[in-house]
């Protein structure tokens, strides 16, 4: 993470303007194999930022809805994947046999960002 210095060790407001927060983030399927879901206000969606350039993660939902990073599995018991883009469109590779949770990777501008359900984030620049 790069120091913020500015006059009188005051964090510089160029670099504020130009710093962002990278969040994994979640949103519930209830039902359907695709659909489209709108991101926050200010939220990019980044497809592809998970390892081998996965898109999303699917996750079967623990207590409070908070995502148990366990991979849902259709009723033959094949792991579900998902194909998301950069404007919220997502399709599963297979139907869940309940309500599932979808993870994407994404950022947005820290200057005026303030979001729940961010389950980590970092600050760069």
């Amino acid at each position: 993470m790069a120091r913020m210095s500015g006059s009188r060790g005051h964090p510089s407001w160029g670099l504020l303007k130009e710093a962002r927060i990278h969040a994994h983030r979640c949103f519930k399927i209830e039902r359907g194999t695709e659909g489209a879901f709108e991101a926050p206000a200010g939220v990019r969606i980044l497809p592809g930022a998970w390892a081998d350039g996965v898109d999303a993660l699917t996750t079967e939902l623990g207590e409070g809805g908070a995502p148990s990073w366990v991979t849902p599995c259709d009723e033959e018991g094949r792991p579900i994947t998902v194909e998301m883009d950069e404007v919220g469109n997502w399709r599963l590779s297979g139907v869940p046999t309940g309500t599932i949770g979808v993870v994407y990777y994404s950022w947005c501008p820290l200057v005026g960002c303030v979001h729940e359900g961010i389950v980590e984030m970092m600050v760069e620049e």
